[in-house]
C-alpha cells in the first residue's frame, strides 16, 4: 500500500533582510586653537605643514594678542596630533568661538563636551581689547558652566577663554609645550633661561641634518642642545660652552639622557676646537641684562663671530643667532665680508622684542 504524500500547506517565512547594525555616532571634530610667543606665529604654520597636521590649502586665522600669537584652525586632518608641535606652548580643541554675543546654545554645546572630561578643569581667561572685560567673564562662564553641570577647580586640565577685541575663543587644551618628544628630560631651568619652544624656532630655521655637528658657545641651561636633538635626533656631536659653571651644571643634568651632547666650562671664542669642524652654530646671544653687562656685547660678538668662521664647514655651514642687542650684531658682521645674513624672526622674550638672524656663507 503506497504511502500517501501530502503537499505542506504551510508557506515559507518571508525572507528578512538583515537589520544593519546601528551606526557609530560620528566624533564631533572641533578646530584648533595654538598659542605661541608673539611673533612666531608664520613660522609655526610653517612647523604644522612640515608635521602634516594641516590640510594642502587650508586657511587659518592668526590673532595677535599682547603677550601671545594665536593660530585659529578650522580644518585639521584627522590622524593630527598636537603634541608633535615644539614651536606651540599649548593647543587645543576650541569648542566655542564667535564675536560680540555669547549664546546659551554656544554654552550648552561647551557644557555637553565638558561634562564628558573626567579630570578636573581649570578655567583661565586672558582679554585683550575693551569689548569684554577679563574678571566678568570669568565670573560669567564659571557660573554658567556650573549650572550646566560643569564645575571648575583651582587645579586640573586647563580651559582656555581667549578673548581679542569682540571675538572669543573657549579652548580645552590637549597639548602644551613639556608635552613635545624629548622635553621630559629637562630636570631644571636656570633663571632668564631661553623659553624652550624658542629654542625649538631656532632648530626649526637651523634645519639639522643626520650627523651634522653643532655648537652652542653661550649654552647656558642647554636648551639649544636639546631642541636641536628634539627635532633630528640623528644630529651628530652637539657641544656647548659657558663660562658659568654653574650653568654648565644645569646642562649636564638636562642632557644627561642625550648620548650625542656633551657640555664643558670655557670661553665659547675660545673653544680648542679644530678649524672647519662645525655645519652648525646656534646662539642665544648673551643680551647683557641678566649675564654680563651690555657694554661688553659688541667685543663678545666680535669674538664669537671670528671663533665660529674659524670653526665653519663650508660650503653648507649655517648660523643661527639671536639677540637684542642689533648694532653689536652688526658690527661684529662686518668684519667678515665673506658672510650674509638675513632676519628669520623676531619674537618677543619676556617683554622684549628679539631677532633671529640666519647666517651663511655667500
Amino acid at each position: 500500500m503506497k504511502r500517501e504524500i501530502r503537499k505542506s500547506t504551510h508557506k515559507p517565512l518571508p525572507k528578512v533582510a538583515a537589520k544593519p547594525p546601528p551606526k557609530k555616532k560620528k566624533q564631533e571634530s572641533f578646530p584648533v586653537v595654538l598659542r605661541c610667543a608673539p611673533g612666531l606665529s608664520h613660522l609655526m604654520q610653517h612647523e604644522m605643514k612640515f608635521r602634516k597636521l594641516m590640510e594642502r590649502g587650508a586657511r587659518p586665522s592668526e590673532i595677535f594678542q599682547r603677550n601671545h600669537d594665536l593660530i585659529f584652525l578650522k580644518n585639521v586632518l584627522p590622524a593630527a596630533n598636537l603634541q608633535q608641535m615644539r614651536l606651540a606652548e599649548d593647543a587645543g580643541e576650541c569648542l566655542i568661538h564667535g564675536q560680540f554675543k555669547i549664546t546659551p546654545m554656544m554654552l550648552d554645546r561647551a557644557a555637553d563636551e565638558l561634562r564628558l572630561v573626567k579630570n578636573p578643569l581649570k578655567l583661565a581667561v586672558t582679554a585683550d581689547g575693551q569689548h569684554f572685560d577679563r574678571r566678568d567673564m570669568e565670573r560669567f562662564f564659571s557660573r554658567e558652566l556650573q549650572q550646566r553641570g560643569v564645575y571648575l577647580a583651582d587645579e586640573g586640565e586647563m580651559l582656555w577663554l581667549f578673548i581679542v577685541d569682540e571675538k572669543f575663543y573657549l579652548v580645552r587644551e590637549t597639548a602644551r609645550d613639556d608635552n613635545a618628544w624629548s622635553r621630559y628630560l629637562r630636570k631644571r631651568e636656570r633663571e632668564g633661561s631661553l623659553p624652550p619652544t624658542i629654542g625649538a624656532a631656532m632648530a626649526f630655521i637651523a634645519k639639522p641634518q643626520e650627523n651634522e655637528t653643532m655648537l652652542d658657545p653661550c649654552c647656558g641651561s642647554g636648551t639649544l642642545l636639546a631642541e636641536i636633538y628634539g627635532l633630528q635626533s640623528k644630529i651628530g656631536k652637539v657641544t656647548g660652552f659657558d663660562l658659568d659653571p654653574e650653568a654648565i651644571k644645569v646642562a649636564r643634568e638636562n642632557l644627561r639622557k642625550i648620548p650625542q651632547a656633551e657640555a664643558f666650562t670655557g670661553d665659547g671664542t675660545l673653544t680648542g676646537r679644530p678649524d672647519g669642524t662645525i655645519d652648525l652654530v646656534m646662539a642665544n646671544l648673551p643680551f647683557g641684562k641678566q649675564f654680563g653687562k651690555k657694554e661688553d656685547n659688541p667685543a663678545l660678538y666680535t669674538a664669537m663671530v671670528k671663533e665660529m668662521v674659524r670653526l665653519a664647514k663650508k660650503p653648507a655651514f649655517r648660523a643661527v643667532l639671536l639677540t637684542s642687542d642689533v648694532p653689536a650684531f652688526k658690527t661684529a658682521m662686518q668684519a667678515h665680508r665673506e658672510l650674509k645674513y638675513d632676519e628669520a624672526f623676531t619674537v618677543k622674550i619676556r617683554g622684549e622684542a628679539s631677532r633671529c638672524y640666519l647666517v651663511t656663507f655667500k
